[in-house]
């Protein structure tokens, strides 16, 4: 199998998931009975239902940024939209409204900034034109004058307490605060993916920045579509929905299984767990393995970048020189709540038998 014909293949399961995902929205919101007396519950809940699948859809279809990079950026999003979702639907009505009234402040109050910074620059803006289509957004929906500016927290509390009073505080510990460190850029993420050791002893093994390239990691695409899943099953729970569409990221799974274990994909990639018995994933890099080769029969050391034979020193965060160069030391995996059987294809890491998770603490 050339890397063109896996690409296609993996392009062709993730299509099929954002048509169902989309799908799945659709359904839901045609057998959702609309009130227009509560028009704001119905119009909040459907644009963070819509926002979830867009995040989720965006995501899967961008392999470029299935790495550390940039996905825990976009999941740590989702895992916010889905702490609001969960908390407004314990009082939708109310909560919808407050939800909506902030935004419109937020709105105003940047409408009011660039006001400010086109009169500082001589501009009348009044004539505006990103001007007057803010203002006219604004006003469709409330007068200008008559919306307040909050500048505190939309709910009045912080996220954990919202998660916490929407029971779903699990999904807070171990989906939102884990990838925060990404969003806010926090040592213990810039550490461990944007720094590389000296291999001198002489330097005392400092760290050096680095762009490092990392491989791409399926699992990220099955967080997002569970997260998706988990505002789909909220959204029934809540709404009494008796439709019962395909769910999206099932078929996800089950096509990513049914690729994965398909002999041609595993004559491709080899069957090759990347992770050491302490649970750290190591770097991929694929020196002294050609995938175009279908008899080149990579060893785990040469896929892993990890030397089995002395494993304790890479796999406890010491920094550990190395001969030829710096020492990427490897950081631990987000825990997900899944267990993973792992397959890696040239930096594609294909978790096989991937349990849905649902806001369990980690067994």
């Amino acid at each position: 199998m050339k890397s063109e014909e896996f690409w296609e293949q993996i392009e062709g399961i993730m299509r099929d998931y954002v048509r169902m995902a989309n799908h799945e929205l659709s359904e839901r919101w045609k057998n959702w009975h609309l009130d227009l007396t509560c028009r704001e519950m119905y119009e909040v809940i459907g644009a963070l239902m819509a926002r979830q699948v867009t995040l989720a859809t965006q995501l899967v279809l961008s392999p470029q940024i299935w790495d550390q990079h940039v996905a825990p950026l976009i999941l740590r999003s989702m895992a916010d939209n889905y702490i609001t979702l969960a908390w407004i639907f314990c009082e939708p009505v109310d909560r919808s409204r407050k939800f909506l009234f902030y935004g419109l402040g937020q709105e105003k109050l940047q409408l009011e900034h660039l006001k400010a910074r086109l009169s500082a620059h001589s501009i009348d803006a009044d004539e505006y034109p990103e001007v007057k289509y803010r203002e006219e957004w604004i006003n469709n929906q409330q007068w200008t004058f008559l919306t307040e500016v909050n500048l505190g927290s939309w709910s009045g509390i912080d996220t954990r307490t919202m998660a916490e009073q929407a029971d779903c505080l699990d999904f807070y510990n171990y989906s939102f605060q884990p990838f925060t460190s990404a969003v806010h850029n926090m040592w213990n993420h810039v550490a461990k993916w944007n720094l590389v050791y000296c291999p001198n002893p002489l330097h005392r093994y400092h760290g050096m920045p680095a762009v490092r390239h990392l491989g791409a990691s399926i699992d990220f695409v099955l967080e997002a579509a569970s997260y998706a899943d988990k505002a789909f099953v909220l959204f029934d729970e809540k709404t009494s929905n008796t439709t019962n569409p395909l769910s999206a990221y099932e078929q996800l799974r089950q096509g990513l299984n049914r690729f994965g274990n398909s002999p041609n994909a595993l004559r491709w990639i080899g069957r090759f767990d990347n992770s050491c018995s302490c649970g750290m994933v190591q770097p991929a890099v694929t020196s002294g393995f050609d995938p175009e080769d279908e008899g080149s029969t990579p060893s785990p050391a040469a896929i892993t970048g990890c030397d089995r034979s002395q494993p304790t020193k890479a796999l406890t965060g010491q920094r550990t020189p190395k001969s030829g160069g710096a020492t990427l030391v490897a950081p631990p995996l987000l825990w997900t709540g899944a267990r993973r059987q792992s397959h890696l294809a040239a930096g594609l890491h294909f978790f096989v038998g991937v349990e849905e998770y649902r806001g369990s603490s980690p067994t």
